[in-house]
């Protein structure tokens, strides 16, 4: 893989976020069947094969395709209408003149008092005109723009559906790695950030997939995506951020003692899940997760908030899995300015 890696840029492909997005993937190994998708390309992968593939495997890309074509048609229908309002406005201005030109006219004739009946016909004949112009072409207006509001509105939609897609996981109809970035940087949008991060890790993963292969695998995955969005409440996000990886954005406590009771029990949630081979109806071996909780007062934006639970997390990997551990800042600062962070466990 790494050769393939390398022919990257040894074979001119543009450093494009796509491709970056594809040779990561299989280079890092987050995605086996996509690393064996690529080496099937041979030594010398074309622009179109590779792209080929990563709509493949990554088909949220035709999703967001989608939703910045409609969105294009979304401004086209805006100019349309801008001109629509336009020529309205004009053809207000014209029918103001002629009413106008009418009053003076029919003020010049009768100027002597006297008001004749062909002074009336025409003054008559002149605002009728004036007046059916201004309706044909007030009638046209409002079929125009009301055909654009619903054109609009239709395209909104569209738009409002493509970025769902673009936004979600497709195995487990989480929130996706991309639409999860955007949320834990927004986290200290306002400056003054409050919740807290939990991140976890499937335990022993590959070994399920190496013991009953990549379907069975996916069926884990998906069903501890499933455990999880009912264990959680309140303000949340929940997220799929990697191959067994999982993220929740808590918005509305970072108090140690309710964190400790949401980790405890989506531990204990995903330990007591009845898993059974999607084909065989056979029992599985249980699963389990390690959990990592940082709260976002202790961290100074989205990475940092990442990379801290991601410690935690990692912490409960070496006390043994299946446990909840919490990022603390930094105790204490050594003589040689080395930083030590604690994190304790539950």
């Amino acid at each position: 893989m790494s050769g393939l890696f390398s022919s990257w840029i040894l074979l001119g492909l543009p450093p494009s976020p796509e491709n970056y997005e594809v040779f990561y993937t299989a280079f890092a190994g987050l995605d086996p069947k996509l690393g064996a998708a690529l080496r099937l390309l041979g030594d010398k992968p074309t622009q179109a094969d590779v792209d080929e593939v990563g709509l493949k495997f990554f088909p949220n890309r035709a999703a967001e395709s989608f939703a910045q074509q409609a969105t294009g048609r979304m401004g086209r229908e805006l100019d349309a209408l801008s001109n629509t309002l336009d020529i309205e406005s004009k053809n207000i201005g014209t029918f103001k003149a002629a009413v106008s030109l009418a009053v003076d006219r029919y003020v010049a004739a009768t100027a002597n008092g006297r008001i004749s009946q062909d002074s009336l016909g025409e003054f008559a004949e002149a605002l009728r005109s004036a007046a059916g112009d201004r309706y044909a072409a007030g009638t046209k207006a409002v079929k125009d723009i009301s055909a654009a509001a619903e054109e609009m509105n239709r395209l909104q939609d569209e738009v409002d559906l493509y970025k769902k897609l673009a936004n979600t996981d497709k195995l487990t109809g989480l929130n996706n790695r991309r639409f999860f970035d955007e949320r834990v940087a927004a986290v200290y949008s306002d400056g003054d950030p409050t919740g807290s991060l939990i991140v976890m890790d499937i335990d022993r993963f590959k070994n399920i997939n190496d013991t009953y292969g990549h379907p069975v695998g996916d069926y884990v995955i998906a069903s501890i995506a499933n455990r999880i969005k009912a264990l959680v409440r309140g303000r949340t996000f929940v997220a799929r951020t990697g191959g067994e990886e999982f993220a929740i954005i808590i918005h509305d406590t970072d108090r140690g003692n309710d964190l400790e009771v949401i980790g405890e029990r989506i531990r204990a949630g995903v330990e007591n899940l009845l898993l059974e081979h999607p084909k065989t109806g056979a029992r599985l071996p249980t699963a389990t997760v390690s959990i990592g909780v940082c709260r976002a007062g202790d961290a100074t934006d989205g990475g940092d908030l990442y990379e801290k639970a991601d410690q935690a997390l990692y912490a409960s990997k070496h006390r043994g899995r299946n446990t909840v551990s919490f990022y603390q800042p930094p105790a204490y600062e050594a003589d040689d300015g080395r930083r030590y962070n604690m994190i304790y466990g539950r």
